[in-house]
């Protein structure tokens, strides 16, 4: 029954309320586990989307780290350099086919020093302890294995951050250091040539007013006989001063040089007796002729004095006798024969000449200095230096090259290469005819333009005793402002050629213009570019060597005057 009183009603109320509060947990519990469960489940793929992403870019990594380590050895292998990896305890990791060629096997796990160098210990020059890091360091070592130069480069590899092991590359310098070698005794030769014929040059001058006066004085019938000695004597120093002149001119490739096609046999052949009185009888001598050889183009005077030196050089090496043996051959370079030992000259044809003794031979340190003016290994008085030099420069003067083959105690063989001359259809020509001094008189106007003072003064007198007329002008432009407002005849300029303010080639290029048909006759005792190219005396140009003597002199002079045309 009701009794207006819900105790019974209130307490089914509370346990509804307790149910639906425990139904409504669970609902909530149930939403928050899926909420995770979405939630994990993305974080799960994203993860396993950055494990696939990190996989594939490791993937892609090694096969770069393949490709990259494909490339290095590629590159290794292909490198003409030797070169190899050592680890910290110095042994060999890797080594390059080069560097195994010089080792004779893969030293794969030797010691660097002993598979490389044959030695025991850690090299002395080594810098391995040395670097680190981007660090690398450059050393030039000579091997003691084979001798040869090389500039080590050495470069620390990086791993974890760490210098792991070393690379080192082996760049052979042996070639490199020779031609250096050969470049540095070259400039030396050069600044020596230099110096030699600027001395030449201003003796000249003065030895051509001793000889002129020496012979001028010796013209007069009337001197006394003891008198007349002493003038020989001094004209014969002057003429062996000449020489020495003329040497160092050669030396220095300041020499004027009139070319002409020579057979090489025919001159030694006709040599062949001289040189048999120059070396004496207990010297065996003998020529040996290659058939077909080329005519060469080349001053014979030049020519003759290298084989002379050459001869009487190879005779004193043989004091108690022996052989002497010269050879002639054709030989071509080419551009690997050339840049093998390091020459800078032009490809083709050369005639060779070959002078061999049996003699005491040349060391090593002696010959870098042979070709040097004023070198000599003989006794005191007994060489003047020059004959060895003279050749080198003749040599290189016609555009040659000579070489020294020899070992003490061996003998010595000298090679020279020379131009084959080339010349269409140029033959070897006569030597012109000689004309006595009877025939040298004239009548003829001459201008002397020359700057000492000394030889225009013997050069005056020399011509004004044989019936010329002379004038006078010390240099070029007083010669041109001369000759502009002169009226009368000038037959002949004698122009010295190295002359200050205008060189002797210009003055008379302005002479002729202002006196066409006027003869020149250029005098020097050294060349510049105004009359000859690379020293060869150009065409169609008269020219007479300082120092010179009187006869030769009057008959250059009788020559031109009477030859055609203009020169």
């Amino acid at each position: 029954d009701y009794t207006g009183k819900p105790v019974r009603m209130l307490g089914a109320h509370t346990d509804l309320t307790k149910q639906k509060k425990a139904e409504q947990a669970l609902k909530n519990a149930k939403n928050s586990l899926a909420l995770r469960i979405e939630q994990r489940t993305r974080e799960l793929a994203e993860a396993n989307q950055q494990l696939k992403q990190e996989l594939e870019a490791r993937t892609k990594a090694e096969q770069a780290l393949r490709e990259s380590e494909s490339r290095y050895r590629s590159m290794m292998n292909a490198m003409k350099d030797p070169a190899y990896i050592s680890s910290p305890d110095f042994r060999v990791e890797y080594m390059n086919p080069a560097m195994e060629s010089i080792v004779g096997r893969n030293a794969l796990g030797e010691r660097c020093h002993k598979a490389l160098h044959d030695l025991d210990e850690k090299c002395p020059w080594c810098v391995q302890d040395n670097i680190s890091g981007k660090v690398h360091a450059d050393i030039e070592i000579i091997s003691p294995k084979n001798g040869h130069a090389y500039l080590v480069s050495r470069f620390p590899l990086v791993r974890e951050g760490k210098s792991a092991s070393t690379m080192a590359v082996h760049r052979d310098m042996t070639d490199l250091k020779l031609l250096e070698g050969q470049l540095r005794q070259a400039q030396k030769m050069e600044a020596i040539g230099t110096l030699a014929g600027g001395v030449a040059h201003d003796f000249n001058n003065i030895l051509t007013a001793i000889i002129g006066n020496a012979d001028l004085m010796l013209m007069d019938d009337d001197i006394p006989s003891h008198v007349k000695e002493g003038i020989e004597e001094i004209k014969m120093s002057g003429e062996r001063a000449a020489e020495l002149t003329r040497q160092l001119l050669a030396f220095s490739r300041k020499q004027v040089i009139q070319p002409k096609a020579i057979d090489f046999n025919e001159l030694l052949s006709k040599l062949h007796k001289m040189l048999i009185r120059l070396i004496g009888e207990d010297i065996d001598i003998r020529i040996v002729e290659s058939k077909g050889l080329w005519l060469l183009k080349m001053d014979r005077i030049q020519l003759e004095q290298v084989v002379i030196n050459l001869v009487v050089n190879g005779r004193d090496a043989m004091p108690d006798g022996g052989k002497l043996t010269i050879e002639t051959a054709n030989a071509t370079f080419d551009d690997a024969y050339l840049h093998q030992h390091g020459i800078k000259g032009e490809t083709g044809p050369y005639v060779m000449l070959a002078v061999s003794d049996t003699g005491t031979g040349i060391d090593k340190e002696t010959q870098e200095h042979i070709f040097e003016p004023f070198f000599t290994t003989k006794e005191h008085g007994k060489g003047t230096g020059l004959g060895l030099s003279s050749i080198y420069g003749i040599v290189k003067q016609n555009r040659g090259f000579i070489w020294v083959y020899s070992e003490p105690g061996q003998g010595t063989t000298f090679k020279i290469y020379l131009p084959k001359n080339t010349d269409s259809g140029s033959g070897i020509q006569a030597e012109p005819h000689q004309i006595t001094v009877k025939e040298t008189r004239g009548c003829e106007t001459i201008l002397v333009v020359e700057d000492d003072e000394r030889l225009r003064k013997v050069v005056r007198t020399i011509l004004g005793q044989f019936g010329y007329t002379v004038l006078e002008k010390e240099n070029g432009l007083e010669a041109i402002d001369f000759v502009s407002t002169y009226t009368g005849a000038i037959d002949l300029v004698i122009a010295d050629v190295v002359m200050p303010k205008m060189n002797g080639r210009q003055a008379a290029d302005r002479i002729k213009s202002l006196c066409p048909g006027i003869k020149v006759l250029f005098m020097s005792g050294y060349t510049d570019n105004a009359i000859v190219h690379h020293g060869v005396l150009k065409d169609g140009l008269n020219f007479i060597e300082k120092p010179f003597s009187p006869g030769s002199l009057l008959q250059k002079i009788r020559y031109i005057l009477d030859s055609d045309p203009a020169g």
